[in-house]
């Protein structure tokens, strides 16, 4: 490592050990590099969710039939922006999650990010500003049978079904029925994938189509069980009121990067939960 690269990786160690830990955040940036160098990056995380229909037809003789989704909610915003949607949480908010460990490493950071920042209730929605929502979904189970085909749908920033990745335009009847025909002497499934749907409460939809608003409004009803991100940044700033925020100056490092930077800033925030720790013991 060269002699401005050390002395770079110490002025961070030396930074987050003096700084206020309320000054000092975590987020997931799309890239660490860019947001230090001024840039506008987005924050990208997932969310994964559960959702269900209860779909009646207009036609006679056609009983209601559940249908049960498994989706990811893609959330991106800008730090910047005016509509953020993504947790940006200071280290003070994790310190105390992080004394049980017994090694700290970027995944268990990452783990107590995720515990904090996770709700059941879905966060994304379809929205094209300098906060972008888009869902991809996927049929898994029709009245409790599982598909051999399980037909993914695409709901685009501006809240209609998007067929540019070859997805099918959108959900109805028709279609449902093609799929159950296939699978006609299946069994009901018992195994985890339809037990997880026990407790997630359908929207109803009546008619012959399901519109791409009521598959959103489905996934809004729905349950997340799950919440995603890539990169987890530390994040420090030199605030300037007569800057925008996009544009502070700052230090950035991913935790989950395998550099020197984030071992560095790994075992700073190992002192910090120490000093926790022997404050907590006086």
């Amino acid at each position: 490592m060269n002699n401005l690269r050390e002395d770079r990786v110490k002025s961070i160690a030396s930074r987050i050990l003096n700084e206020d830990v309320n000054e000092v955040y975590l987020l997931p940036a799309e890239s660490a590099t860019e947001l230090e160098n001024g840039d506008d990056p987005l924050l990208l995380e997932s969310e994964l969710v559960r959702h269900s229909i209860l779909l009646l037809s207009a036609k006679d003789g056609t009983a209601p039939i559940r249908l049960d989704f498994e989706a990811e909610g893609g959330l991106q915003s800008m730090i910047g922006g005016d509509h953020p949607h993504t947790p940006i949480l200071p280290l003070s908010e994790i310190l105390s999650r992080l004394i049980i460990s017994s090694c700290i490493t970027g995944k268990k950071v990452l783990e107590a990010y995720q515990k904090i920042a996770f709700t059941a209730s879905p966060q994304c929605v379809p929205c094209d500003t300098d906060y972008i929502g888009t869902i991809y979904t996927r049929l898994v189970l029709i009245n409790g049978i599982k598909p051999s085909t399980c037909p993914e749908f695409f709901i685009n920033e501006f809240g209609m079904y998007d067929t540019s990745s070859g997805s099918p335009g959108g959900l109805n009847l028709d279609l449902i029925k093609n799929i159950v025909s296939s699978t006609a002497s299946q069994p009901l499934e018992h195994d985890s994938v339809y037990s997880d749907f026990a407790s997630v409460e359908p929207i109803v939809v009546r008619g012959e189509d399901v519109l791409s608003c009521e598959l959103i409004r489905s996934y809004t009803a729905g349950s997340c069980y799950e919440y995603l991100i890539s990169n987890l940044v530390l994040m420090v700033e030199d605030e300037d009121e007569c800057k925008y925020r996009h544009e502070w100056d700052r230090i950035c490092v991913d935790l989950l990067a395998e550099s020197d930077e984030a071992k560095e800033v790994l075992s700073a925030i190992r002192r910090l939960v120490g000093r926790s720790l022997d404050s907590k013991s006086c």
